[in-house]
C-alpha cells in the first residue's frame, strides 16, 4: 500500500508551532535616549579647530557642563520671572540670568548692577538706559565742577599778620605754562616759570604745580588784578582780607547733632554690612 502523502505531516508540524501571546509585562522596553549636546559640541569644535580631535570623555565632561549651565540659566530665569511677577520667562530674564551667571560678567554686574538689584521689577533695559543717562549727566557735572574749581587760585598768607604790616601771598598755579600778569594801582608785574628770586616776587615749583610768591603786600595794594593767561579766563580781581587771627575754639555738638551722627553711623554700617552680605551670597552660590 503506498505511503500517505507528506502534506498531512507538514500540517501537523505547522499546528505544533502555534504562536503564543506574551503578557504585557514581557514586552521589550525602549531605552530612553539621554539628552546630549555632544553632536553640537563636536560641530562647534570642528568649526573652531578643524584639525583637532576630542575624546569621548572630554565630550561627556563638556556635555555635563552645558547641561549644568542650562539648568542654572533656567532656574535663575524662573526666579527672575517670579520676582518680576510674570507667568512666562521673557528674553529679558534670560539675558539677565546669563549676565549674572557668566564668570566674566560677575565682577562687573556686582559693582555696577548687583544681583539683588537685577531681581527687582525696575531692572529693565529701559530703566538701564535712563540710569545710564543720569550717571553720564552726574559724571559730566562732577567734571565741570572740578574743572571750574581748578581755575581758581589757592591764595594763602605766609603767616598771621595785621593789615598795617607787609605780607607775602602764595598763589598756587597748576600747570603754569604762560606768564602771569598782575597789577596793583599803576604798577604792573609779570612772571613765568623762569622767574628768579627777585625783590617783589619769586616762583617755586613742585612737580607740575608752581607757586608764585608776591612780597611786600601793603594796605595800599589790598586789591589786585590778575590778567590770567594760564587758564584763558577773564580777569581775576583779588581782594586781600587779612583779619587778626583768633585762637581756635573747640567745636561743641548739640544733642541733636550727636543723635544724628550716631544714626548716620548706624545707617552707614548697615549699608556696608548689607553690601558685604549680598556680595558673599552672590559669589558663593
Amino acid at each position: 500500500m503506498p505511503p500517505a502523502p507528506a502534506t498531512a505531516s507538514k500540517g501537523a508540524k505547522k499546528a505544533s508551532k502555534a504562536k503564543t501571546s506574551r503578557p504585557d509585562g514581557d514586552k521589550k522596553r525602549k531605552k530612553k535616549r539621554k539628552e546630549s549636546y555632544s553632536i553640537y559640541i563636536y560641530k562647534v569644535m570642528k568649526q573652531v579647530h578643524p584639525d583637532t580631535g576630542i575624546s569621548s570623555k572630554a565630550m561627556s565632561i563638556m556635555n555635563s557642563f552645558v547641561n549644568d549651565l542650562f539648568e542654572r540659566i533656567a532656574s535663575e530665569s524662573s526666579r527672575l520671572a517670579h520676582y518680576n511677577k510674570r507667568s512666562t520667562i521673557s528674553s529679558r530674564e534670560v539675558q539677565t540670568a546669563v549676565r549674572l551667571l557668566l564668570p566674566e560678567t560677575k565682577f562687573f554686574s556686582l559693582f555696577v548692577f548687583p544681583s539683588w538689584f537685577l531681581k527687582l521689577p525696575i531692572a529693565s533695559s529701559h530703566n538701564y538706559k535712563i540710569m545710564a543717562k543720569w550717571i553720564l549727566f552726574c559724571l559730566l557735572f562732577a567734571a565741570f565742577v572740578y574743572l571750574s574749581r581748578a581755575q581758581k587760585y589757592n591764595i594763602t598768607q605766609s603767616g598771621p599778620a595785621v593789615l598795617n604790616r607787609n605780607l607775602t601771598l602764595s598763589i598756587t598755579i597748576p600747570d603754569m605754562k604762560r606768564p602771569v600778569v598782575w597789577k596793583c594801582q599803576n604798577y604792573k608785574y609779570e612772571c613765568d616759570r623762569t622767574c628768579a628770586d627777585g625783590r617783589d616776587y619769586k616762583v617755586t615749583h613742585l612737580g607740575d604745580t608752581s607757586t608764585l610768591w608776591i612780597k611786600k603786600v601793603t594796605e595800599k595794594c589790598s586789591t589786585w588784578r590778575f590778567d590770567d593767561y594760564n587758564l584763558k579766563a577773564a580777569d581775576i580781581y583779588l581782594e586781600i582780607k587779612n583779619p587778626k587771627p583768633e585762637p581756635p575754639k573747640p567745636k561743641t555738638y548739640s544733642i541733636l547733632e550727636i543723635v544724628g551722627i550716631i544714626f548716620g553711623s548706624l545707617i552707614l554700617a548697615a549699608i556696608l554690612v548689607g553690601l558685604a552680605f549680598f556680595g558673599y551670597k552672590y559669589f558663593t552660590k
